[in-house]
């Protein structure tokens, strides 16, 4: 599992996996000759939703377009983030303490831009709930507008269209998404090596048109509201295969990986191809008593090696035996 390098030439198909990710090589967009340096910022979004972003924005000066496409990008990347959700989430949850961290700069706030996003019918939201008991209550949600994820009389939706590359210009938004990022993946290089160095590799490979074929064939999207949903899911997957591969983290109390494999739905891993070979899964549940054995194991094995050798190990020896 591993990261393809920008490409110096991007084709149609390379152009659609850029997503919310710095771009660290020189490279092309045709047909825009577009140039990628080095610590630029892009995110991607449909060309539905990015043309009406411009024209509202072009109306206000106080608006920052950048903020705005990374503000939409969040609610529609975090739409089809968890598995769980067969159709996307209806809704998706900001916290608003983590979006000023996240987002703020002098010139521009993020809660101001959500409030144009939903003034211009681009968003829509749901208030936020507190508990009159006390408990927890909820963040306030939004979701792009449903407008967007009608089917046109041509049959096509949101995500049959081009996508178009958004640069993020403002310097202070543009280091704080990069920061942001490289802080997230540096925490996971740390903990996980010996998973993310398969995220940096060239040999992984997406069949995006078998896929695609796949899915408009198994999940027509003419058919109901459910399996449109389910057939918009995977194509965002599908464009954004590449994108999402490079962005991972390991966020949260569980210790695990976050990647695009995470998230993937599982009948597109068929898709996914190692060195021009097939990926194979297994799922193994309820596994930790089973690991537990395997590691005490070795802790045994190596401690009374050490004891018969010495007669005796210190903690720290003992330690760096055991790692």
């Amino acid at each position: 599992m591993n990261v393809l390098k920008s490409p110096k030439v991007l084709d149609k198909a390379s152009v659609c996996a850029f997503l919310d990710f710095p771009i660290k090589q020189s490279a092309q967009v045709e047909p825009k000759q577009q140039n990628f340096n080095q610590g630029d910022y892009y995110v991607n979004l449909p060309i539905s939703l990015y043309s009406d972003l411009k024209f509202f924005c072009n109306k206000d000066d106080s608006i920052s377009i950048g903020l705005l496409a990374l503000l939409t990008n969040l609610i529609l990347t975090q739409r089809y983030a968890d598995k769980d959700y067969r159709e996307g989430r209806e809704w998706v949850r900001l916290n608003a303490s983590i979006l000023r961290s996240k987002y703020d700069t002098t010139n521009f706030k993020s809660k101001r831009h959500l409030e144009f996003l939903l003034e211009n019918g681009i968003i829509e939201m749901m208030p936020h709930h507190h508990n009159p008991n006390g408990k927890k209550g909820y963040s306030r949600s939004y979701r792009i507008h449903q407008k967007y994820f009608e089917i046109t009389k041509k049959g096509s939706t949101i995500f049959d269209s081009a996508l178009e590359i958004i640069p993020i210009h403002e310097y202070c938004l543009k280091r704080k998404s990069l920061k942001h990022i490289e802080k997230r993946k540096n925490v996971a290089n740390s903990l996980a090596k010996h998973l993310t160095r398969w995220l940096s590799s060239e040999k992984i490979k997406f069949e995006k048109e078998a896929a695609m074929k796949f899915v408009n064939s198994k999940y027509p999207k003419n058919k109901s509201k459910k399996i449109q949903g389910r057939n918009e899911k995977r194509m965002y997957h599908i464009k954004y295969f590449e994108a999402l591969l490079k962005i991972y983290s390991m966020e949260g109390k569980n210790g695990r990986l976050h990647s695009c494999f995470t998230a993937l739905p599982s009948d597109l891993k068929q898709f996914v191809k190692f060195d021009n070979k097939s990926l194979k899964e297994a799922d193994i549940k309820s596994s930790q008593p089973f690991i537990l054995t395997v590691v005490l194991e070795i802790i045994i094995t190596k401690y009374l090696k050490e004891i018969n050798r010495k007669g005796y190990i210190t903690k720290q020896h003992f330690t760096k035996k055991t790692y």
